[in-house]
């Protein structure tokens, strides 16, 4: 499998990735010469703008979304590379899976929409969240994610009634710190890039924060590593929190939710 040096070595010998104005169809053809270059696949084609459909050297078949790498390679100038390189990583896992299983201690819950669920197997490990948003269940790798199949729960002997407390005791051990950011009218919540969407699920978060805000809690998670949150007592948070939530989901990568959450008794449900 190739692995982070290798990529990382092929990529900074790309001439293409020192052009400062290297639009979206460029990065993308750049992309599927680094799969052809990187991995062992028998072909790889453009199946629609932003999909790439390939096929491994096993005949295996599937297809990688690439409209959320063009986003985050457009907005973080300094670590461009980085973000290839993390990319493809996980492409390469996918393709050349090493013997990295699911066990009990890495399946985490992922917080998904609507959008993302009708991508999934039928066979994805999953429940129902509130509003428009579901909590798929993962295995957390090295240098990806990767969505748990009910029968490997199954093989693990883990039931419908423990798995969510299961994967949020995982999730609490392999978050970083929860950081809190701004002030009046609003906040926002970061823990690492991956699982800050997951925090609506941590209970001891919302209760250490409720006293930061007048009334309920109110949340909005527009992408996976953005968490914003204010109280039914201001008016102004609550706009706020509307407003950027929705220039966030209209612009970002590894979008969410556009729908405020509202706290009450300890569970969230859509904000009237």
């Amino acid at each position: 499998m190739a692995d982070r040096q290798s990529i990382r070595r092929w990529l900074s010998q790309a001439p293409q990735l020192q052009c400062p104005g290297l639009h979206r169809e460029q990065l993308f053809a750049l992309y599927e010469l680094a799969l052809r270059a990187l991995l062992p696949v028998n072909r790889v084609s453009v199946t629609a703008p932003g999909q790439v459909e390939v096929e491994t050297a096993s005949a295996k078949t599937f297809t990688i979304y690439l409209d959320n790498l063009w986003i985050q390679y457009r907005d973080d100038q300094d670590d461009r590379v980085g973000i290839l390189e993390r990319h493809l990583a996980a492409m390469a896992e996918m393709i050349e899976p090493v013997e990295q299983s699911t066990t009990r201690d890495n399946i985490v819950p992922t917080v998904k929409e609507i959008e993302y669920m009708n991508l999934l197997r039928e066979d994805t490990a999953r429940e129902y969240l509130v509003a428009d948003m579901w909590i798929v269940y993962a295995t957390d790798l090295p240098n990806s994610i990767r969505t748990v199949r009910t029968a490997e729960l199954q093989a693990l002997n883990i039931g419908p009634s423990e798995l969510r407390g299961l994967a949020e005791r995982n999730l609490r051990r392999i978050l970083p710190a929860v950081e809190r950011h701004g002030g009046d009218p609003y906040y926002l919540l970061t823990a690492g890039g991956h699982y800050t969407a997951s925090l609506l699920l941590c209970d001891e978060v919302w209760e250490e924060v409720q006293e930061l805000v007048e009334g309920d809690l109110v949340a909005v998670v527009p992408s996976r590593d953005v968490l914003l949150f204010t109280g039914t007592g201001s008016r102004e948070g609550v706009q706020a929190v509307r407003q950027k939530a929705r220039e966030i989901h209209e612009g970002g990568d590894h979008i969410i939710s556009q729908t405020l959450l509202r706290r009450v008794s300890g569970r969230w449900r859509a904000f009237e």
